[in-house]
């Protein structure tokens, strides 16, 4: 009996084994006939059948007309209704989405899809009835915002039922310019329909927005430009393009841009979010290169309210002052955008910046206080802001601004800006920057259209004492120079009008009341120092850095009545004009670099005097720091009111830069025309006043004449200098027919520079 039993086992599951090799081919036919019936090709490597599903492997769909859709699962089991042709559920287990093209380009298609539909057969439950579950699947969208950018998204789970849609994902990451949006444990819920989000939340969001790299600064002298604006011949031989019309573009399409994509969030987007919606951990990151400046996490939550979307962010999750919170509004139909970000006293490590990021120093004790509100109008057209900041107890590190930290006790801004968003229009209204017991009042202007542009600023430091004044800088700023004791009062009052049209007529007034005194110069900086032979380190011809010595008595010296007086006349008309009528900084000069800076749409000329010149070649290094300029007229006015004119002559003379290793008239003499400050020509003495920009460039062919550039450069300024009355006929007559010789003075033949071999001027620099 036992026998039989196994007997029919046996052949009952041959019998079920030889029908189902009968209907495999059937199960295929129907799933490929619905597939195609959703307009879509499919294929697969496995498939097994159960009692009322089939369950494919190796799944692969894509549009049967378009290529914007390609998937690939790893299983997929259908439920199937057997008294017809219809689907009643849908596992999907594991895969990988793809969609190419834009968000029009993909929807396009996706409609396109929807068309080719065939009608659902009598009977169908249609899609309202199916059961869709989708697990750990990964969809990866090319194009959608850019081009050659991939939106991505990873552990996709989609639950769908009679009774709504349910989806969420491990992980999110979108991409659209310079910013990307990170969301983890993402969470949605829709309506029946799928119309609308009924719930929206997420455990946690990064915003990161990349900087570009930092650029680096090249070698910039002050002196850009000679004093005089005509003597600089154009950059590279090209004539400068149009200043602030280049610098400052119109934008037209901008607003268009913004209004058409707010216009989509309001019809497409804000419909179908949720009452409330919620984010429970959200940083906002900047990045630049290897530097981080972050801020969370915090809580953000949505909520729409009173005919808008409301939304709140609170970072400083662990706060324990006032918390400082930010709140947008954006109105569900057309009208007036707004954020305001208020609240404080809250640390930067409250906040969640971490120490070191961008420069900033001492997170746990900086606070931030403060109230700024900006809006966007209701066309998308312009955008104002307006408010306070406050911070205390801040610190940087920065070595671009400074070698040395910078703390600064209190700092604060105000102020109300408004502009265009096409770039037509800019203005600041009631700026004002306060550092210490120093404030800094600041007003500007600025319109254009298409073919000009008009420009009105003012800034002003009110009177305050001197004393005030050097106590309002950081520390770190000023090193050394911050132990100078000030007497006096110090105002500074600056206007400039200027109309792209009319460049001719731009209006500078620089108005300079520097009353402060020199009380007090710490021993490192007395300038008695220079009184008597002094060494200093320079770079020296390889730019490695060489001792040299220098002052009255040194080997190295020449006292002032023993050098040609022409080359303090060259000195006069390429490096400072007024040298004798201002006292270490000249308003003019000042003035003349401003109009011709705001004309070029950039730094193009600086206004340093030959006092400024001095004090930065005695007392301040090589590094290029912005901190070196309060440094440097700081020790101007010491040394202004520590020598006479003609002796700040005589010292610059003797130590300023003349050639790649070359300091000094004395030395630039013998170096170059092999003669004597005294027996310096004028056209000779011209030259070596025109390289003080840039000593180390050369300027002589290989024969040891000077090039042809230079030498119309030369001619050039003697003849500004002849119309400014600093030389006779005669004496231009006579510098026009020198001729510049490498090695050679006015007379004789040609002998090499010291430490030149007489075959090879050029070695010589």
């Amino acid at each position: 009996m036992r026998k039989w039993t196994w007997a029919t086992l046996l052949v009952l599951g041959l019998l079920g084994g030889l029908g189902f090799a009968l209907v495999r081919p059937a199960i295929r036919s129907v799933a490929v006939s619905l597939a195609e019936r959703e307009g879509l090709v499919l294929r697969f490597s496995e498939m097994e059948l159960g009692a009322s599903s089939v369950t494919l492997k190796d799944v692969r769909l894509s549009p049967k007309t378009s290529g914007f859709l390609d998937a690939r699962f790893d299983q997929v089991r259908v439920g199937l209704g057997w008294s017809a042709p219809r689907l009643r559920s849908l596992w999907v287990e594991g895969g990988r989405v793809v969609l190419r093209g834009s968000v029009d380009e993909v929807q396009d298609g996706y409609r396109a899809l929807r068309g080719s539909r065939a009608s659902s057969p009598a009977g169908s439950s249609g899609a309202g009835g199916r059961f869709v579950r989708v697990h750990n699947v990964k969809l990866v969208w090319h194009d959608a915002l850019e081009p050659g950018v991939a939106q991505e998204l990873t552990g996709l789970e989609v639950e769908r039922g009679p009774g709504g849609q349910r989806a969420g994902a491990d992980r999110v990451e979108l991409r659209a310019g310079s910013t990307r949006l990170q969301v983890a444990g993402l969470l949605l819920g829709f309506s029946a329909d799928r119309s609308r989000i009924e719930a929206l939340s997420a455990s946690e969001a990064k915003v990161i927005y990349e900087l570009g790299e930092q650029e680096q600064s090249g070698d910039t002298k002050d002196a850009v430009q000679p004093r005089d604006a005509k003597l600089a011949p154009p950059p590279n031989g090209k004539t400068p393009e149009k200043g602030l019309l280049q610098r400052f573009r119109l934008r037209p399409e901008l607003p268009k841009k913004v209004a058409l994509a707010l216009q989509g969030v309001r019809t497409q987007a804000l419909p179908r979010l949720p009452e409330r919606a919620s984010i429970e951990r959200l940083w906002v990151t900047v990045h630049r290169g290897l530097e981080r400046l972050e801020v969370g996490p915090g809580h953000l939550s949505a909520e729409k309210k009173d005919g808008a979307l409301k939304l709140s962010f609170s970072p400083g999750e662990d706060a324990k002052g006032t918390p400082l919170s930010v709140e947008l509004d954006v109105p569900l139909s057309a009208g007036e955008i707004s954020a305001t970000i208020a609240g404080g006293p809250i640390t930067f490590r409250e906040l969640g910046l971490e120490e070191g990021a961008f420069g900033v120093r001492g997170v746990h004790s900086t606070e931030l206080t403060g109230k700024v509100r900006g809006t966007l109008g209701a066309d998308a057209d312009a955008l104002s802001v307006s408010g306070t900041l406050e911070l205390e107890r801040l610190q940087l590190d920065d070595p671009r601004i400074a070698p040395e930290p910078l703390q600064f006790p209190r700092l604060s801004w105000g102020g109300e800006l408004r502009m265009r968003l096409d770039g037509s229009e800019f203005s600041l209204k009631d700026g004002e920057m306060r550092l210490g017991e120093a404030r800094f009042l600041s007003q500007i202007s600025f319109q254009r259209d298409a073919d000009t542009a008009q420009l009105a600023l003012k800034l002003t430091i009110p009177q305050l004492a001197c004393s005030s004044l050097l106590g309002a800088a950081p520390p770190g700023l000023l090193g050394s120079a911050r132990e100078i004791g000030l007497s006096g009062t110090f105002a500074l009052d600056t206007e400039a009008q200027f109309d792209t049209a009319k460049p001719s007529k731009m209006n500078v007034a620089f108005r300079l009341e520097n009353n402060c005194r020199v009380e007090r110069v710490p021993a490192a900086l007395a300038p008695e120092q220079f009184k008597k032979p002094f060494t200093r380190t320079v770079p020296g011809p390889e730019a490695l850095p060489m001792l040299v010595e220098s002052g009255p008595g040194s080997a190295s010296w020449t006292p002032y009545e023993s050098i040609s007086p022409y080359f303090e006349t060259a000195l006069l008309v390429t490096e400072d004009g007024r040298f004798f009528h201002h006292r270490g900084f000249d308003p003019r000069a000042i003035e003349s670099s401003i109009r011709d800076n705001v004309v070029s749409g950039a730094f193009v000329r600086g206004a340093s005097t030959i006092s400024m010149q001095l004090a930065k070649n005695l007392y301040l290094g090589r590094e290029k720091v912005l901190a070196r300029k309060g440094r440097e007229a700081l020790l101007t006015m010491v040394l202004e009111q520590a020598f006479d004119k003609r002796k700040l002559l005589e010292l610059y003379m003797n130590v300023v830069e003349l050639g790649p290793g070359v300091y000094g008239v004395k030395s630039a003499a013998s170096y170059y025309f092999n003669t004597t400050p005294d027996r310096l020509t004028i056209a000779q003495c011209f030259f070596l006043a025109s390289i003080l920009p840039s000593p180390k460039k050369q300027h002589f062919e290989s024969d040891g004449r000077i090039s042809k550039a230079r030498r119309a450069y030369l001619e050039k300024l003697m003849r500004i200098a002849h119309d400014r009355d600093r030389l006779s006929s005669t004496e231009l007559e006579r510098a026009l027919a020198e001729e510049l010789v490498l090695g050679r003075p006015d007379t004789g033949g040609f002998l090499a520079a010291p430490g030149a071999t007489e075959s090879s001027p050029e070695e010589a620099l």
